[in-house]
C-alpha cells in the first residue's frame, strides 16, 4: 500500500492529492449522470447497437454541370465535404433547428438565466442565416481546394433502397441547393 501512487500523493503534496480526488469523484459523478467527458468514453459510445436500414442516402456535388468523384478527395476533404452536406440537409429538414439545440436546452436551461441561454445558443449553434450562406462557403471550400475557374455549384440527393431480393432502387435525384457565384 505504501507504493502506490495515490499514498506518496497524499504524504508529499496534500493539495494535489485533493484535487485528484476531486477529478475523480466529478467524472465518477459525469459518468452516473451520462455526460461523456474526453478522455474518458462510455462503453455504449462504440459498443451500441446499429439501427437496421434498407435505405442509404447518397449525396452528389456538382460543379459546373459535371459530378465530382468522392473517391478522387483525400479523406480530410471528402469527410468535410460530406459531412457539411448532411449537417446542411438535416438543417434544411428541421427547418434551421439543430439537434444539438435540445441538448443544451436540457441541461443549462433549469442553471442559467434565458438571456445567458439564448447567448450560449448564439455562440454553439447555426442560425437560419447561416444555412443560407452554406452554398456560397462551399462553392469556396471547393474552388480553394481544386482550384476552379468554374462558379456554379449543385447539391442533390438520391436514396438507394434494397430489397430483400438483393436489387436496388435508386430514386430519382432530388435538388438540395444550386449556387452561382458569378
Amino acid at each position: 500500500m505504501k507504493d502506490t501512487f495515490l499514498y506518496r500523493l497524499v504524504k508529499e503534496d496534500k493539495k494535489l492529492f485533493s484535487l485528484l480526488i476531486a477529478l475523480i469523484i466529478a467524472q465518477l459523478f459525469f459518468t452516473y449522470k451520462g455526460v461523456e467527458t474526453f478522455p474518458f468514453v462510455h462503453w455504449g459510445m462504440y459498443s451500441g447497437t446499429v439501427a437496421h436500414s434498407d435505405t442509404q442516402t447518397v449525396y452528389q456535388l456538382a460543379i459546373g454541370g459535371q459530378n465530382i468523384k468522392m473517391s478522387t478527395l483525400t479523406d480530410c476533404e471528402q469527410g468535410m465535404v460530406l459531412n457539411t452536406i448532411k449537417k446542411y440537409n438535416s438543417m434544411q429538414i428541421a427547418n434551421g433547428k439543430e439537434k444539438e439545440e435540445v441538448v443544451i436546452d436540457e441541461r443549462f436551461s433549469h442553471y442559467v438565466r434565458a438571456e445567458t441561454l439564448a447567448e450560449i445558443k448564439s455562440k454553439l449553434l447555426n442560425s437560419k442565416k447561416s444555412i443560407s450562406k452554406y452554398p456560397a462557403w462551399l462553392m469556396e471550400y471547393v474552388a480553394d481546394m481544386r482550384m476552379l475557374t468554374n462558379t456554379t455549384i449543385s447539391i442533390s440527393k438520391s436514396k438507394l433502397i434494397y430489397t430483400k431480393e438483393g436489387a436496388i432502387t435508386i430514386s430519382s435525384p432530388t435538388t438540395l441547393c444550386e449556387y452561382n457565384a458569378e
